[in-house]
């Protein structure tokens, strides 16, 4: 009966991280969300959305790209040669 118990406690801390992980994305998508608002031109939305999902998300590598007409425009981010495929390689 213990082991139950236990077992259930267990899994309800699990649950309860898994849950506040999921809240702390909702909030910093919010934050960066606000933040990138801010901004109307494409380079400057696209300079603010790296720069907030590099720092909150604490990520190694970060870039984006617009789709403009259905396909896929310049990149923003460092330049990571060999780490990501070039502008004009398809999509894996």
């Amino acid at each position: 009966m213990a082991r139950s118990v236990n077992a259930l406690a267990d899994e309800a801390d699990r649950l309860r991280e898994e849950q506040a992980g999921y809240n702390r994305l909702r909030t910093v998508a919010r934050e960066v969300g606000l933040r990138i608002r801010e901004h109307l031109a494409d380079a400057d939305v696209l300079a603010e959305a790296q720069a907030a999902v590099q720092k909150n998300l604490k990520a190694d590598i970060v870039y984006l790209r617009l789709v403009e007409d259905g396909r896929l425009a310049g990149r923003v981010g460092q330049d990571f040669a060999g780490t990501v495929a070039a502008d004009d390689e398809e999509p894996r």
